[in-house]
């Protein structure tokens, strides 16, 4: 699968933010991955980007407009500035994550989930539908749904990250 540049930015971001537990400055996410070799892949195209004048310029505006459409939350401590992934944007992560990793159950076990969401949540309950839909659940009821795969890790954050943890059930 091939991303594109927003959605390579996005998992490096969030890649970034997951190791090190806290917000990124740009110009110091080189620097902290540079001798780490989980992150050599990603500091190669990133590093090929800032070196270009024309392509630093859309890095930079598509970071601008991951802030501007909230997908990343300004925080500020003391003098620094730094930037957090909301969690609509870990679960567009966890969508593009949940689309390479693919680990199967032994022994022909399946994965259950069941939820009950008001309809009230209509919108949420829906894209809980579509991410299951995604990480290859197949539909036994509408809120009954198995899969030979290992994702309830996945499923955990994405309804933590909805604000509906209670109302599904793994």
């Amino acid at each position: 699968m091939e991303y594109t540049l927003t959605d390579r930015l996005l998992l490096f971001i969030a890649d970034y933010s997951d190791f090190y537990r806290s917000s990124f400055s740009i110009s110091r996410v080189l620097l902290y991955t540079s001798g780490d070799p989980l992150y050599r892949k990603n500091k190669i195209w990133i590093a090929n980007y800032l070196k270009d004048k024309k392509k630093r310029k859309k890095l930079l505006d598509i970071l601008y407009m991951l802030y501007r459409r909230k997908v990343l939350e300004k925080k500020i401590s003391g003098k620094k500035v730094g930037y957090i992934l909301t969690p609509g944007a870990r679960n567009r992560v966890l969508i593009l994550k949940g689309n390479n990793k693919k680990i199967k159950l032994r022994n022909n076990q399946l994965l259950m989930v069941f939820f009950d969401i008001p309809e009230k949540k209509k919108g949420k309950r829906d894209k809980l539908r579509n991410f299951l839909k995604i990480l290859g659940f197949e539909k036994l009821q509408k809120s009954i749904w198995v899969s030979h795969y290992d994702a309830a890790k996945n499923i955990k954050e994405f309804s933590k990250n909805c604000g509906i943890q209670k109302d599904v059930q793994i």
